[in-house]
């Protein structure tokens, strides 16, 4: 049993760096999440292996709260563009938590649970997710790893935090998207197609989706709306060649996210895709098609369009939104 920063890709065939049940030193910053990695190795075969980890504590007797915990799951990468940097094999990918950060119970399914059997040959990794909260004190704060088997003696390896006299700030200045959907969680939660109330469950795993990423200040592409890419429930009409454009729905999905209150630390989303609309006849010419492609991209309304940039332009500065609104209309050249 051994343990590394979170900078380290833990590959199946690695050999130890550093000894049996050795302290494991990290560093941070206040309001900072910074992670640690826990390697489990079974030279014969172990069952009934936990995981567990202590409050860290100051010589004042300061506290930060145990470390969350997460089972890394690997996934075959059977090819790669890239022969001098890319990785052929089992690539660490997926962190699975043991523990349901919604009910509180342990995780299930295939890749989940908070007990595991490890083959002989065999090795199971875990990543901690410590954070350091804006008021935690400097200074040195310690405590413990402990893992342990049946029929075996516990492990437990100490920990060292070192916090930092600074304070990262919130929201954070180095803005970068990523694209979550509430539909990409419904194809990744498959289990939610057959329940009753699926919409509201798979908006509610999307909303948790979200806060952690806004947690670790990870900007989404566009905040949780319960669509994916395109109008995101905004209804857009023409009527004697003037387009008109109905809000609400938008608004009322958005709103929370852009002013913070829907995040638990109440820190405003900093990055906002705004709804995507462009008047091209669709092929049965009685409507408008939302994709331009290289069939269809000479027969853009340019009147149209323009009236519509405009209003998001105007909606967006009327809600305080325009210097977080963004939009790629034409990302991928198809000519």
């Amino acid at each position: 049993v051994w343990g590394t920063h979170g900078n380290r890709k833990i590959w199946p065939d690695i050999k130890p760096v550093s000894r049996h049940g050795a302290e494991i030193k990290i560093k941070a910053a206040r309001n900072e999440w910074e992670p640690l990695q826990i390697v489990v190795m079974g030279h014969s075969n172990l069952s009934g292996v936990t995981i567990s980890a202590s409050e860290l504590s100051s010589s004042d007797g300061d506290l930060i709260l145990p470390a969350t915990i997460y089972r890394e799951h690997y996934l075959p990468v059977t090819s790669t563009a890239n022969a001098e940097h890319g990785h052929l094999g089992m690539v660490p990918d997926g962190l699975v938590p043991l523990v349901h950060p919604v009910t509180g119970k342990a995780t299930g399914g295939k890749y989940g649970g908070n007990e595991f059997d490890i083959d002989a040959g065999n090795m199971e990794v875990f990543w901690l997710d410590n954070y350091v909260a804006v008021d935690v004190k400097p200074g040195v704060y310690r405590g413990f790893v402990t893992v342990a088997a049946e029929g075996l003696d516990e492990v437990s390896l100490p920990v060292e935090l070192e916090v930092f006299d600074f304070v990262l700030s919130s929201p954070k200045h180095l803005l970068a998207a990523f694209q979550l959907s509430s539909g990409k969680v419904r194809k990744s939660h498959p289990g939610l197609e057959s329940t009753v109330d699926r919409r509201r469950k798979q908006a509610d795993l999307a909303h948790n989706y979200e806060e952690m990423m806004h947690n670790h200040y990870i900007n989404n592409w566009s905040p949780i709306t319960g669509f994916n890419y395109g109008l995101n429930g905004v209804k857009v009409s023409v009527e004697d060649g003037r387009v008109s454009v109905d809000w609400s729905d938008f608004d009322k999905l958005v709103e929370p996210y852009m002013n913070g209150s829907a995040y638990n630390d109440n820190v405003p989303a900093q990055s906002l895709f705004v709804p995507y609309w462009i008047p091209v006849k669709n092929k049965k010419g009685d409507g408008w098609a939302r994709r331009v492609n290289k069939q269809n991209y000479q027969n853009i309304d340019l009147d149209l369009f323009g009236q519509y940039v405009e209003e998001v332009e105007n909606h967006m500065v009327n809600k305080g939104w325009i210097d977080r609104a963004y939009v790629f209309y034409f990302d991928e050249p198809f000519i």
